[in-house]
């Protein structure tokens, strides 16, 4: 929207109301002047095709370039198969045992 809201819709669930629903702008911090200029003006969804987190993620692009990133982002109705339960199962682990988190 133009407040910098994102939503997410299951189309198949409800037209009208959102699954979903993020104010990308609040989510920034920083002052006003700032938070203008980190508006969102586009966004895509992360490339389903790979492994791992990139199912979950939404790229904001900014208003000033920046690029943000919301991740993850999982519906409620999310039906994920096996291979990719797996993958992030092993990505979690992984980061667990180096202590990165």
């Amino acid at each position: 929207t133009n407040e910098g809201e994102f939503m997410l819709y299951n189309v198949q669930l409800d037209l009208n109301q959102p699954e979903l629903s993020f104010d990308i702008s609040k989510s920034i911090e920083g002052d006003r002047k700032a938070t203008q200029k980190l508006s969102p003006v586009s966004f895509c969804f992360g490339n389903t095709d790979q492994p791992g987190w990139q199912s979950f993620a939404v790229y904001f692009l900014m208003k000033n370039g920046s690029v943000y990133i919301l991740c993850p982002l999982v519906s409620s109705h999310i039906k994920p198969n096996d291979m990719l339960l797996s993958t992030i199962t092993e990505i979690v682990n992984n980061e667990e045992g180096s202590g990165s988190f």
